[in-house]
């Protein structure tokens, strides 16, 4: 299938999931992520089209991301997920990355402390095959 874009960049592709999959999108981030002000601004633009496009499912693509660093994920566990909560998305379906230092940050974000301390539900799976699947049996719940 192809997805309409959304938005692109270097760190961050948006694609549009919703003619398949209700209230969806897909995004994929790429390279190393800091807390760095472009970094931040891309956070950003996910956390708007959550509020402006009532999204509630994200099937986030690792797959080619890097490097998440430690005070990054601080900043998404203090702040990020609490603002996409809010703005509307109730789930994170998440593919892992293929590039061990991103596998074990984000493994250890992802799938510790802040899947116990959000209201978001966070599977992983492998592929995007799965994440698509997984996110069509959301929709129909939600």
């Amino acid at each position: 299938m192809n997805y309409r874009t959304l938005f692109t960049s270097e760190h961050l592709d948006i694609f549009d999931l919703s003619p398949y999959i209700p209230c969806a999108i897909l995004v994929s981030w790429k390279g190393h992520w800091g807390v760095e002000e472009h970094h931040k601004e891309l956070l950003q633009q996910t956390l708007d089209h959550f509020r402006d496009h009532h999204t509630q499912i994200m099937v986030s693509d690792h797959s080619t991301l890097q490097m998440v660093t430690l005070d990054l994920q601080a900043l998404l566990e203090d702040w990020y997920y609490k603002e996409a909560t809010k703005h509307g998305l109730k789930v994170e379906i998440w593919i892992e990355p293929t590039d061990i230092l991103a596998r074990a940050s984000v493994s250890l974000m992802l799938g510790g402390d802040l899947s116990r301390n959000t209201e978001m539900l966070m599977p992983k799976v492998p592929d995007l095959d799965e994440a698509l699947l997984l996110a069509s049996q959301f929709a129909e719940q939600l």
